[in-house]
């Protein structure tokens, strides 16, 4: 191999090839110039200076060329998890687990409950479930909890329980008032107390409605 291939094929390996050809060059220069002068006899210079010249710009191209940081290649780690998409066979199964297991086990009632949790309930990573919630179904873990939380929070208000409204936000899973006056807001937009007169018939309705 010639050293001009050596070089190109070094450059293609090194990550900054700019900063590795440059003092190669340079140094190549040096001893070519150095050669030409004393040839020409505009420089006079001993045969051992010459050879000590020689010698140290040789030294310092093979520094150059086997010094490590000139010859790191950039090397991309693969996606953290390219391996572990959620195929699409497995996305309707993934689905139709969770929501049976939680209408089933009611997991939304526990306030402390985890999106780890709810991943060992599936049999899945944690890491799967967050991707199946936020890739598939288009929320995150918490607004999912959430929306099961409220639905709930409705149907007891709908069936007309003389449950107090922070009561019922604790029935349901929130652990304090604020939390379920404010999720309540953003998800149905309203407040708790103006759903439960929404859903109590006035006082003319049942007048009429006896009639």
């Amino acid at each position: 191999m010639s050293v001009y291939e050596y070089y190109n094929r070094t450059i293609k390996q090194s990550q900054k090839p700019d900063k590795f050809i440059l003092p190669v060059l340079i140094s190549n220069l040096i001893i070519f110039l150095t050669y030409q002068l004393i040839s020409t006899g505009w420089v006079q210079i001993y045969c051992a200076g010459g050879s000590l010249v020689f010698s140290f710009v040789l030294y310092a191209n093979f520094l150059i060329l086997f010094n490590k940081k000139y010859h790191t290649t950039e090397i991309k780690e693969p996606g953290r998890y390219s391996n572990k998409k959620i195929s699409n066979e497995q996305v309707d199964s993934f689905v139709s687990k969770l929501e049976k297991l939680m209408e089933v086990e009611e997991l939304h009632k526990n306030p402390n409950l985890k999106l780890n949790d709810l991943a060992i309930k599936m049999g899945i990573s944690s890491h799967q479930l967050s991707q199946l919630l936020n890739d598939n179904l288009g929320k995150s873990f918490s607004t999912y909890i959430n929306e099961y939380r409220i639905h709930e929070a409705c149907v007891i208000i709908e069936n007309g329980s003389f449950l107090k409204i922070e009561e019922i936000g604790y029935e349901v899973g929130f652990n304090s008032k604020s939390t379920f006056f404010s999720t309540f807001k953003k998800i149905k937009n309203t407040t708790p107390l103006l759903y439960r007169h929404s859903q109590t018939p006035s006082v003319s309705e049942l007048q009429s409605s006896n009639l």
